[in-house]
């Protein structure tokens, strides 16, 4: 909800235009992905706002010059780093967007743009130190994680069809066809000397290409190596997503009006089973589909890796208390996923009792049973947690 707040109130200021700023809601609300990052607590909803506020603040500080907002581009950036690595992709789009602005060559040699960078850098020493004495485990996380499993080419062409699947289908397939028109329309205008009534000034196109561009083309590169995942594209969306509203609007054809009506109404309708799931089962409509012959199997339902999570953490909770009554010794869970694992640990309260079996890639603190303090004690009555 902040994010689209942000969003609504600098694409007025920005494209001086309300009814694009209204259509950048409509679409981020109507994307099924989009959505799903405000229904789910995860670590890029957070970054995600915090890549908006240093967009926005970035455009202050290119338009006006002023420390105070090079500062506050910074301190967006330090703090989004804390909740997702993929922050420090916006270093990369500080360099570009000072590169391509006016008197882009004299901003460099000013300097101010290197304050984002050195808070950023500021950020990351607790984070160094805590690697330096756990064997840079974040790091070499962060490799396997961008890697295959198998003994596969360093570039090949199986995955990139399925990355892009992934993403029209989770984005809804109109609305990235428009974002996808959108950044050919910002390459266009990047290089045209004149403004005209459907097309953005260079320098507006230039900035939102910058901040979008260093997720586009890292992750674009990755997609030949192994699957991208959807929300690591989540950032692009940012400015992409405002500049198909753009662009959609003009000019505001019969055509381009009936395009942008579906791909709003078949985004809201594609994520209907996320926001509306319980009516699959309150209605009795799966037990009707079962009577017609057409048995309801629950693996179609995309809800059910989101349902009862917390019946299990009070389960799980409830089964700690009583072997800890009945034997007097520390109870700990063990589960085969680091997802697993955290959802337990929230759900049951719980979170220092759960220890995920050792795998060769460590995916969060779960999987590190030799930190100091979180080894189980000797003893101790082990729970095993299935999925």
């Amino acid at each position: 909800t902040a994010t689209l707040i942000v969003l609504y109130l600098w694409g007025r200021r920005f494209f001086d235009c309300p009814k694009t700023a209204l259509v950048t809601i409509l679409l981020f609300s109507a994307s099924p992905f989009l959505t799903g990052l405000g229904m789910l607590s995860t670590i890029d909803s957070p970054m995600v706002l915090l890549w908006t506020l240093a967009s926005v603040a970035l455009w202050r500080a290119i338009q006006t010059d002023q420390i105070r907002w090079w500062l506050a581009t910074g301190l967006a950036v330090a703090v989004g780093t804390e909740f997702k690595f993929t922050m420090l992709f916006f270093l990369v789009a500080v360099l570009l967007a000072t590169l391509t602005s006016p008197a882009g060559v004299y901003r460099l040699r000013d300097g101010r743009w290197l304050i984002p960078i050195a808070l950023a850098v500021l950020a990351l020493v607790p984070i160094m130190i805590w690697n330096i004495s756990n064997d840079w485990i974040t790091l070499d996380h962060t490799v396997k994680k961008a890697s295959t499993t198998g003994n596969e080419w360093l570039i090949t062409w199986r995955y990139l069809a399925p990355s892009i699947g992934q993403h029209m289908g989770l984005m809804s397939p109109l609305i990235a066809i428009g974002v996808a028109i959108a950044i050919g329309c910002l390459v266009r205008d990047c290089f045209r000397t004149t403004t005209g009534a459907t097309s953005l000034d260079r320098d507006r196109a230039a900035f939102l290409l910058s901040v979008s561009a260093p997720i586009l083309g890292f992750y674009g590169l990755l997609a030949f190596h192994r699957t991208v995942e959807a929300n690591w594209l989540a950032p692009a969306y940012v400015t992409l997503v405002p500049a198909a509203a753009f662009y959609w609007l003009r000019p505001l054809t019969r055509v381009q009006q009936w395009s942008l009506t579906f791909a709003i109404g078949l985004g809201l309708l594609l994520q209907a089973p996320l926001t509306m799931g319980d009516v699959l089962y309150t209605s009795g409509m799966t037990e009707g589909l079962a009577r017609i012959g057409v048995p309801f199997r629950p693996t179609l339902d995309v809800t059910n890796r989101v349902r009862g999570w917390k019946e299990l953490g009070e389960i799980a909770a409830h089964e700690k208390a009583k072997w800890e009554e009945e034997t007097g010794r520390p109870v700990f869970f063990f589960v085969d996923h680091y997802s697993l694992a955290a959802l337990v640990g929230f759900y049951g309260k719980a979170p220092d009792h759960v220890f995920a079996i050792p795998s060769p890639a460590p995916q969060n603190q779960f999987d590190v049973w030799a930190l100091a303090g979180r080894r189980p004690p000797e003893g101790a009555v082990g729970i095993c947690v299935y999925d």
